[in-house]
């Protein structure tokens, strides 16, 4: 590389690093924990039994564990999805942060093996509804949160207008969680 490219490289490094040291010297946006407060009573770790209905007809029943937790001061909030066999293996994985939508309310960002998606929910006093899409017709599913139990059941409405519901959870909640929060990135120094 000659001398010109390095000096260009140097340049572009210099305005790099002086617009991050004015970032973070400008005045900061505090944070909108408001955002999600509504979803607060998700917080913490949850398990229990789930059973869902295959187009076949069959049943697959599983272990379902969900943890929430806040983060960027409770702007938004992250959630792990994850469902086990009787033998212990992973069937389901899902990553999914709450976040402020682009037209106001809450959006869901869903990361499923490969598969990323938006959606809106809506909030109600116990919990929250959240629809989608799918060729088989559309899908919604329900989610409530009493008594310290998570109850979520998916309904799909077929062409004909029949709703068949497929899918059901029900879990308990086993206590506070410091996830994601937990376990900092920088590590201590003595």
């Amino acid at each position: 590389m000659g001398i010109r490219g390095k000096g260009l490289i140097a340049m572009v490094a210099a305005a790099l690093l002086a617009g991050t040291a004015a970032a973070q010297d400008g005045p900061a946006r505090a944070p909108r924990p408001e955002i999600t407060a509504p979803l607060a009573m998700f917080d913490g770790v949850w398990i229990g039994p789930a059973r869902m209905t295959l187009p076949d007809g069959s049943v697959r029943t599983f272990e379902q564990m969900e943890r929430i937790g806040p983060m960027l001061g409770g702007e938004i909030r992250v959630m792990e999805g994850k469902a086990r066999g009787s033998d212990g293996a992973t069937l389901f994985n899902a990553f999914t942060v709450f976040s402020e939508g682009t037209g106001g309310g809450i959006e869901m960002r869903s990361h499923v093996w490969g598969d990323e998606s938006a959606r809106a929910i809506t909030m109600k006093p116990d919990g929250y509804v959240w629809r989608m899409d799918t060729p088989g017709g559309p899908i919604t599913y329900d989610i409530t949160v009493r008594d310290g139990v998570w109850h979520e059941t998916g309904v799909i409405t077929l062409a004909s207008g029949a709703q068949a519901a497929f899918f059901e959870m029900t879990l308990t909640r086993k206590g506070d969680s410091d996830w994601p929060a937990a376990n900092a990135a920088f590590p201590t120094t003595d």
